[in-house]
């Protein structure tokens, strides 16, 4: 699948978060995952079709809490559009 939304929104999160360098990379690395499997350990926002919300895997802060990436899923242009990075509170996410 290719992608749009970026860099945009990864610029942003970048500019306004303070993780550490590992956590940065750890973000990137996962970004190109998408292209492979959009779904794979995502949850579907609810009432909202297409639109999909992952965690992503070792980018857990000092704090706890752990990077997650909002995105939409064009299936029939296998597109994966990022619309937002951030750190929500953990109750959040259930």
């Amino acid at each position: 699948m290719g992608t749009g939304g970026l860099p945009g929104p990864l610029d942003n999160w970048i500019t306004a978060d303070v993780s550490s360098d590992a956590v940065r990379r750890a973000v990137m690395a996962w970004i190109p995952s998408r292209y492979e499997d959009p779904f794979r350990d995502a949850k579907r926002v609810a009432r909202m079709p297409n639109y999909w919300h992952a965690r992503i895997p070792a980018s857990r802060h000092g704090d706890g809490l752990i990077v997650t990436c909002s995105y939409w899923i064009d299936v029939k242009t296998r597109t994966v559009t990022c619309d937002l990075f951030g750190v929500p509170p953990e109750d959040t996410l259930e």
